[in-house]
């Protein structure tokens, strides 16, 4: 699937990924997205060296699972409407690492959705590419608390304001910490906190990410695979990694909830591909 390597027609703004700013660090990533007929597109200049995988110049596998979160999740949200959306689960596949040498593509699409349940896609390219280096899924359900409650990217978006870029690595930004090799955390504070109160999925992702790449370092992921189970709803999430054959294995647990199980995520690298 091709997908536009300019800017969408008839995108004028971008789409706030929370109404109220608060995870301001999504739109420090510099991707620029709107609503475009049935999908969600957007577009970024080439990745600033704070949103790469440490050591490399790919961009982390975690911005595009946040990103596709924003792309996906924001088509998933209007077809819940009035209700938001939880992620159940979000996949990145990388057939061709998107680094800094070039800016880069995104757009989404949902292929199912019914009651209470949406699925998407997503895909990114390299700018000027006629076809995508990374591929992604999504899982959404409408959440069941009455107080959850969505808006509309067609109509009432406030304008985003014009993001500052990203003042220090991305795991410093947001203060996920290797706490030893295989072990990472991430605190829940109030500028990381999705319209439910609970820590983005975003986070998760990255958590992830940092614990994994602690027993790989200097190695890129093509794969990352969350589960999301549970919210953190006090932090700090913490994750622990484990070597399984070419998997990584990941566990994320909210720490001060009596380590409550949130997500599981599988991590892969090139250096652990069979075949």
């Amino acid at each position: 699937m091709a997908v536009d390597p300019l800017p969408p027609a008839g995108v004028t703004s971008d789409v706030t990924p929370d109404p109220r700013g608060r995870v301001t660090f999504i739109a420090e990533m510099g991707f620029h997205s709107g609503p475009d007929g049935d999908r969600m597109a957007g577009h970024s200049e080439p990745p600033a060296a704070a949103l790469l995988v440490p050591g490399t110049d790919v961009l982390r596998t975690s911005v595009l699972l946040t990103l596709s979160d924003v792309l996906i999740g924001s088509l998933a949200n209007e077809a819940a409407l009035p209700r938001i959306t939880m992620t159940v689960d979000l996949n990145v596949r990388v057939l061709q690492p998107i680094t800094s040498a070039s800016g880069f593509t995104g757009e989404a699409r949902i292929l199912k959705s019914g009651r209470t349940t949406t699925f998407g896609e997503a895909t990114f390219a390299a700018a000027g590419s006629d076809g995508p280096a990374v591929l992604s899924h999504g899982t959404f359900i409408a959440s069941p608390r009455p107080q959850d409650l969505g808006f509309s990217i067609a109509t009432g978006l406030p304008r985003a304001l014009a993001p500052r870029p990203m003042p220090q690595p991305l795991a410093e930004r947001v203060g996920c910490r290797v706490v030893e090799t295989g072990v990472a955390e991430v605190d829940r504070r109030e500028d990381l906190l999705n319209p439910a109160d609970t820590l983005q999925g975003g986070l998760l992702a990255l958590v992830a990410e940092e614990a994994a790449c602690s027993l790989h370092p200097g190695l890129a992921p093509v794969e990352l695979d969350v589960r999301y189970l549970s919210a953190v709803r006090i932090g700090p999430a913490r994750a622990r990694a484990a070597q399984l054959g070419p998997i990584v294995r990941v566990e994320i647990r909210d720490a001060g909830n009596d380590d409550r199980l949130a997500a599981v995520a599988a991590v892969r690298f090139p250096a652990t591909r069979r075949g």
